[in-house]
């Protein structure tokens, strides 16, 4: 588990930076019909919302497998 969250966290550590400095550059651009620098810091509000809403659900369904009661059988 913990070399699959370091590999997930070096692979967004490379990714990122490309990402958002060209977003970020497209949208300070003289070409671009509308300028937006925030564009990096709002797909990274975008991204960290589907990531709550995706955890929010899985939590969600593993407190439901926990409420059913577990028979002893004595």
């Amino acid at each position: 588990m913990q070399g699959a969250l370091t590999s997930l966290i070096s692979a967004t550590s490379i990714i990122s930076p490309v990402i958002m400095t060209s977003l970020f550059a497209h949208f300070i651009s003289k070409s671009t019909s509308v300028y937006f620098p925030g564009a990096p810091y709002l797909l990274g509000a975008i991204l960290m919302a589907a990531a709550g809403i995706v955890a929010y659900n899985i939590l969600k369904r593993e407190k439901k497998k926990e409420d059913y009661p577990i028979k002893v059988l004595c």
